[in-house]
């Protein structure tokens, strides 16, 4: 069996055979382009196609199919301009053009999938659903009134909505989606961004000027910054939304963040209004606005001032430090919940803090002291559990004082007191403190006050050994140069009483030898049993208030010049003790015969008041020991000098042993730097100054702001 392999024998193709096919395809398009049902089958036009490609057809079936759908394109956006629909009508009118266009290119792809993928194929024309978009970007962007009318339309429609309106987001979203698709989004983009910034701008400008509070305008920020990202979730490109939120902050924050903080954040501040604070950070912290520093600028100002009308107004001075602390853990509580504790606005805080605090060298130093001096004593209104932190917010007040050495002296000064008259309420609490201060300006700065718990302790050991006659006596040995200096007050003493301290006199120096007992009389206390002719009452007094009591036991009238006589000790001393007897509010032991002021004569008479009535058994009238005097407090700051100027001859003097010579400001800058105490040029001057009289230093031959050290 023989087989034999022959080509298929091809047919021509009649001569009219391109122009019949078209002509069917043709129509199909036009009735597809209606939106009616095609007269051929779809199989046999997709045949069609087909043949047309495989003939070699192809470029010309493209040009052929490209053509008609421009042309009804044309005729579509010609029928659109026609009709004068503006706004959201027009919208509506062109997405159905849109939609109807790409109904009409899907089915067209379907039918001409050949030709559709032998140019895909051969990559020498475009897809027929780019080349449908194509046509329809063409003559949309040629077309100036319907390119127009649609911007405006949406921008129209965006304007309503930020006004309040409701709009149809729906068609919004599929007119962009078209401009999108067409990858003419920037037509709108760059309008839309144009018009964002104006209507931004004149709203802040706008709303800046009212008067009143600022916080309506953050919370305004706040639901503007939700609104235009809502938008973009709705209907805009997502590409949009980082430079739209950048437009939208540098509008209502970037371009006013100073008029913000001058309209309204001194009000947030002192109304303590921590939530628009918070508002107001979160917004000057975005990543687009960045103006952060701006608000710590404003937030160490406020403090600054706030502060300084406390410290500098001297009529508050009795309230000064529980005010302080107060304002302190206010600007905390900002700090924290409001300012999410950032770090250098905690810088700013305790700087500003330290810059008003020491507007006034050495009066902030002492009234602390004497505040933690309040609240260590018995009778405080605050518990041992409410006593520890307000004790940590005071030292926090502690370190931002630059006056130290001035505290150092008056907390010494009332500890000692407070040791001295049984008037700490805790001892533990005492030595907790004592111990917070070490860790914080080390064992030389306590040392002292360790020295005074200590030397209450041994003092109690060794006179638990003294078994005297007197067992109603307390004596505590102390070692002098741990305590203040106390000014010595003389008084005539009882011989029972002088007797008992001889006694224990003669036993400490004979365990003790070669050692001085100095009695120091001015912080004693007494308790004075007195009877009346209904009551009877225990009066717990100092020493010559004692002794004064004591006259009365014989004689029921005394002068003031006798009195004096009989205790033995100055006007001012005798004074203060008969006024706190005769003329407290509080209990009047004694009274004066002849009514008048505080002053008293020589020739003044008192005599003890039997009509005393006081609801306590037991009065304490000895509070003039506790309370100090004007020149107490003036001869504590006195001291304090005093110790300043050792400390900057020794300074100076180390310093130019080490250096050997300096000039001027060389030696002031490092001076300055190295004391632990505020200091004035001018008197570091003077020190100098007195050194170079005392032959430490010498100036230079040559050159007069030159020193060098004489060894």
């Amino acid at each position: 069996m023989k087989l034999s392999i022959r080509p298929f024998e091809t047919k021509s193709l009649p001569g009219d055979f391109e122009k019949m096919m078209w002509k069917k395809l043709e129509m199909a398009v036009h009735s597809i382009h209606k939106q009616e049902a095609a007269r051929h089958p779809l199989e046999e036009l997709y045949t069609a196609v087909n043949d047309l490609c495989l003939h070699g057809f192809t470029d010309s079936l493209y040009d052929k199919l490209e053509k008609t759908c421009e042309d009804h394109i044309k005729s579509v956006f010609s029928k659109l301009e026609g009709k004068r629909l503006s706004g959201v009508k027009f919208l509506s009118a062109l997405s159905e053009v849109w939609e109807g266009t790409c109904i009409e290119l899907t089915v067209i792809k379907t039918v001409f999938g050949s030709l559709d993928r032998t140019v895909v194929l051969h990559n020498s024309r475009k897809a027929l659903w780019d080349m449908g978009l194509a046509i329809f970007r063409t003559i949309f962007t040629n077309s100036e009134s319907t390119k127009t009318r649609t911007l405006t339309a949406l921008l129209e429609q965006i304007q309503f909505e930020r006004q309040g309106t409701s709009i149809n987001q729906g068609l919004m979203k599929q007119t962009l989606s078209m401009m999108t698709s067409l990858g003419i989004y920037d037509l709108f983009e760059a309008p839309f961004l144009q018009e964002t910034r104006r209507f931004y701008s004149e709203e802040a400008a706008t709303q800046l000027a009212k008067e009143g509070d600022i916080g309506p305008y953050l919370y305004l920020i706040q639901s503007r910054i939700a609104e235009e990202g809502n938008k973009v979730e709705a209907y805009l490109s997502f590409h949009t939304r980082k430079q739209l939120t950048t437009d939208v902050l540098q509008c209502l924050i970037g371009d006013h963040a100073q008029d913000i903080l001058d309209k309204g954040f001194v009000s947030l501040m002192e109304n303590k209004k921590v939530a628009e604070l918070r508002l107001l950070y979160s917004h000057f912290d975005l990543p687009g606005v960045q103006k952060v520093e701006l608000l710590k600028n404003s937030f160490r100002i406020f403090v600054k001032q706030a502060g300084a009308k406390k410290v500098l107004n001297e009529a508050n001075d009795s309230s000064m430090i529980s005010d302080l602390l107060v304002f302190k853990t206010e600007l905390d509580d900002v700090l924290q919940n409001a300012f999410s504790g950032r770090e250098e606005l905690g810088y700013t805080l305790r700087d500003a803090f330290e810059e008003f605090i020491n507007m006034r060298a050495n009066r902030p130093a002492e009234l602390l002291a004497k505040y933690i001096d309040s609240k260590m004593k018995p009778g405080a209104k605050e518990t041992d559990e409410q006593l520890e932190p307000l004790l940590d917010q005071c030292l926090d007040l502690f370190r931002m004082i630059a006056a130290k050495d001035v505290f150092e002296a008056f907390y010494k000064k009332d500890f000692a007191k407070r040791l001295l008259l049984g008037k700490c309420a805790s001892i533990y609490t005492e030595k907790v403190f004592i111990g917070k201060l070490k860790a914080e300006c080390g064992p030389s700065f306590t040392s002292k006050l360790e020295g005074m718990l200590k030397d209450m302790e041994v003092s109690r050991e060794v006179l638990s050994e003294y078994s005297g006659e007197d067992t109603n006596l307390s004596v505590q040995i102390l070692t002098e140069s741990y305590w203040p200096t106390y000014q010595s007050c003389q008084v005539l003493l009882p011989t029972k009483l002088s007797t008992a301290l001889d006694g224990v006199k003669t036993f400490y120096l004979k365990k003790y030898s070669g050692r001085r007992l100095v009695w120091q009389t001015c912080l004693c206390t007494c308790t004075v049993k007195a009877t009346y002719a209904r009551v009877k009452k225990e009066l717990n007094v100092s020493l010559m208030q004692a002794l004064i009591l004591l006259i009365f036991n014989n004689e029921k009238e005394v002068s003031f010049a006798k009195i004096k006589e009989l205790v033995g000790t100055s006007d001012v001393e005798l004074t203060r003790s008969l006024q706190a007897l005769a003329f407290s509010n509080q209990a009047r032991i004694l009274k004066r015969t002849v009514k008048g002021g505080k002053e008293i004569a020589d020739t003044d008479m008192f005599v003890v008041n039997e009509e005393l009535q006081h609801r306590h058994y037991k009065i304490r009238v000895n509070g003039i020991q506790m309370n100090e005097t004007e020149d107490e407090a003036k001869a504590t700051t006195e001291r304090v000098f005093q110790d300043r100027s050792y400390s900057i001859d020794a300074c100076v003097v180390r310093t130019m042993k080490s250096r050997k010579t300096m000039s001027h400001s060389d030696l002031m800058s490092t001076v300055f730097s190295q004391l632990q105490f505020p200091v004035q040029a001018s008197d570091l001057k003077k020190r100098i100054e007195t050194l170079l009289e005392r032959d430490y230093l010498a100036r230079d031959d040559r050159k007069q702001n030159v020193y060098h050290y004489v060894a």
